[in-house]
């Protein structure tokens, strides 16, 4: 190789490597400006539902000394891994002996609770497990059916099931970079972590049959900077998001 070639050659590895650093530096929000397009806002503006969804916890053939242990891991789990949630403690008599299930319908509707899971302890050839059950208390339907270890632990494979089934909703506030970055309203205190991915969805109109989470995404983000109260989101794709838009977390094993 003469000398010529290996000019060319060092020139090419050069260019190569300045274009990979480009490709992947990370550019933050604050160096991205605001355009007239982030003036625009969506034609219907996402309403959010504030009240904690109400959940209450009853037990199964679960002794008196792992009560305490296996409420505070449910509690745990639902709380990280899904929407705002009241874990109601009433009714703690319920993990005592083999509660009727009628009883604890009957005490899910007077503290005018969302869903009742019920955590019945069995063996399984000699192994002990949790089963868990979720219900609708308004329709008496699972929601939600899973085994876990007994005594339990954190689990990924339920935590996705909580996710997809309750996720986390918040609005587009503002834009910049004509909708290429987002700033929504869920941050740290909602349990949002940086890498974490979000949908964004168009409102529907008031009255629209199927509601905001049946539709289907418009386009996906990465939280790039997270705050307590907010986040700033990185749209994926070339589908810009426009203020008012509703976002909502998706299924992400990570936030372990």
């Amino acid at each position: 190789m003469n000398r010529l070639q290996w000019v060319h050659q060092g020139l090419l590895i050069g260019l190569l490597a300045f274009l990979l650093s480009c490709a992947g530096k990370t550019i933050s929000p604050d160096e991205v400006a605001a355009t007239e397009q982030d003036q625009q806002q969506s034609q219907v503006q996402a309403t959010l539902e504030t009240r904690p969804l109400r959940i209450l916890i009853v037990g199964n053939r679960i002794e008196e000394p792992r009560q305490a242990q296996v409420r505070a891991v449910l509690e745990d789990i639902f709380w990280r891994n899904g929407g705002l949630f009241s874990l109601e403690r009433e009714a703690s008599a319920l993990l005592v002996g083999q509660p009727h299930l009628m009883k604890a319908f009957e005490t899910a509707q007077r503290l005018e609770a969302d869903y009742l899971l019920v955590a019945q302890k069995e063996t399984l050839e000699g192994d002990a497990q949790l089963r868990l059950t979720l219900f609708e208390v308004k329709s008496s339907d699972i929601a939600l059916e899973h085994r876990l270890d007994f005594p339990p632990q954190e689990d990924k494979a339920l935590a996705k099931k909580i996710q997809t089934l309750f996720p986390k909703r918040g609005v587009v506030l503002e834009t910049k970079g004509s909708g290429a970055y987002a700033r929504i309203s869920l941050g740290r205190a909602s349990g949002l972590k940086l890498g974490q991915e979000v949908a964004l969805f168009v409102p529907l109109q008031p009255g629209a049959a199927g509601g905001q989470a049946a539709q289907t995404a418009k386009a996906k983000g990465e939280v790039v900077k997270l705050a307590e109260n907010d986040a700033w989101v990185k749209l994926l794709g070339k589908v810009p998001a426009l203020r008012g838009e509703l976002v909502q977390t998706l299924p992400n094993s990570s936030w372990f």
